[in-house]
């Protein structure tokens, strides 16, 4: 997921229990999921370590949503936060939104093609064309190569990407998940210098996507599995 410094900045506040949305335009919803207590300090320690999903042999055994609706949560410096997860589906894209406490804290948006999975617009920045993420078929292991305009604060920027994957494990709580690791290493020229964005997502089959690294010290992970 595509975050600013400001959304950083408010997972560190929320991670001391200042209000979620304290400093997002969110956006609330009647009847939206609503997550559970932060976990304990020892929540994940109470249970045994499990191995999930597979090693995939090729790309085609990858999805993107093979749930509609489940939990994540936000690990930011050490604390966890619960959030919910919910994607809404129409013939040409898919829509990932997180919620906490009735309220839409981000949304992203992907395309679904016969060329395979692409990333359009994130939670500030929109990309076009899209970026490729999961080809539809192929070996797990390569990369792409992306070039086009990222447009952020009414402004398109010119930008290029690498974008890799091969087989990896993710560390998801306590369990190893066994999947495809894409990573994205964005450069856009803002006019006056480069600015440079890693962003790393993990998918897993039979399991989707279970972990995203926004940057260092905050990530994304499932935690309903």
């Amino acid at each position: 997921m595509t975050w600013s410094l400001a959304r950083s900045s408010l997972l560190i506040a929320l991670a001391v229990s200042v209000g979620l949305c304290s400093t997002l335009s969110c956006t609330k919803k009647s009847g939206a999921p609503t997550p559970t207590g932060e976990d304990g300090p020892d929540a994940d320690a109470t249970a045994a370590p499990r191995h999930l999903g597979a090693l995939p042999k090729d790309l085609s055994e990858i999805s993107l949503t093979p749930k509609e609706k489940g939990a994540m949560r936000i690990l930011a410096f050490g604390k966890k936060i619960p959030v919910d997860f919910n994607w809404a589906k129409d013939r040409e894209s898919m829509t990932l939104e997180l919620w906490a406490d009735e309220e839409r804290i981000d949304r992203e948006v992907f395309a679904e093609s016969a060329a395979g999975i692409a990333l359009v617009d994130g939670s500030d920045s929109a990309f076009n064309p899209p970026i490729p993420l999961l080809p539809k078929s192929g070996a797990v292991t390569g990369s792409v190569a992306w070039k086009g305009a990222s447009r952020f604060n009414n402004l398109n920027l010119a930008g290029e990407a690498k974008v890799s994957y091969q087989p990896d494990t993710a560390t998801v709580g306590i369990d190893q998940v066994s999947g495809l690791r894409v990573q994205v290493d964005l450069t856009v020229d803002t006019g006056k210098g480069t600015s440079k964005r890693v962003f790393k997502y993990w998918f897993s089959p039979g399991l989707g996507l279970v972990k995203r690294d926004i940057e260092k010290g905050v990530s994304i992970e499932r935690s309903d599995l």
